[in-house]
């Protein structure tokens, strides 16, 4: 993987953590960071919080490979935790940028249980 392509993929998980930190509303000490030491001692998760049980595993480009980085962020999950993919696909001439995150259709279930409450 070219040095651009590195940028490209820090920048996203950068903006992934300050999105999530914006929107939960979460502080510098409980919020959602990026986990730096990921490339020396493998799959750790992009982006993780001390007091948020989940587990981001982001991924940017032309064609992002949506099944690895699920894969990933489910290898890289505790049992407590919701492994999620937030996939960034780039815009490309009338193609638009398209944002997504994607569950396991198990923690979907899950999710949806916690938030209505069923």
């Amino acid at each position: 993987m070219g040095k651009r392509s590195r940028t490209k993929g820090h920048s996203w998980e950068r903006e992934v953590a300050h999105l999530l930190n914006k929107e939960l509303g979460l502080s510098s000490e409980e919020g959602v960071r990026r986990v730096l030491v990921e490339t020396r001692e493998g799959n750790s998760g992009d982006v993780r919080s001390p007091s948020v049980p989940l587990v981001v595993q982001c991924k940017v480009g032309e064609r992002p490979p949506i099944y690895d980085a699920v894969t990933e962020a489910v290898e890289a999950s505790y049992r407590d935790e919701v492994p999620v993919a937030i996939i960034k696909r780039n815009a490309d001439g009338p193609r638009p940028k398209v944002e997504l995150a994607v569950f396991r259709l198990e923690d979907a279930i899950w999710l949806f249980r916690e938030v209505w409450g069923r």
